[in-house]
């Protein structure tokens, strides 16, 4: 082999590594989003985050009031986003 033949190689295995990158990149995205979209439709009222967290709470004796509630799950929502 030539050196431009060996150059040609290693610019064409640089190639296909950058688009890889770039696609796996796009699909770790795009999965991200899927996620977010099937939490949200799945528990869209949070009625379901709050019965967990009560079960939760109750199994190590803590008492949630409503307002604990309501901060855990605005925390939970806007972590959800991100």
């Amino acid at each position: 082999m030539t050196s431009a033949t060996l150059r040609s190689d290693s610019y064409q295995k640089r190639e296909k590594a950058l688009e890889e990158k770039y696609f796996n990149e796009q699909d770790r995205e795009l999965l991200q989003k899927l996620m977010k979209k099937m939490n949200l439709s799945h528990d869209p009222t949070g009625e379901n985050s709050v019965e967990s967290l009560r079960m939760i709470f109750d199994k190590h004796k803590i008492k949630m009031d409503p307002s604990l509630e309501q901060d855990l799950l605005s925390w939970k929502r806007l972590h959800e986003t991100k």
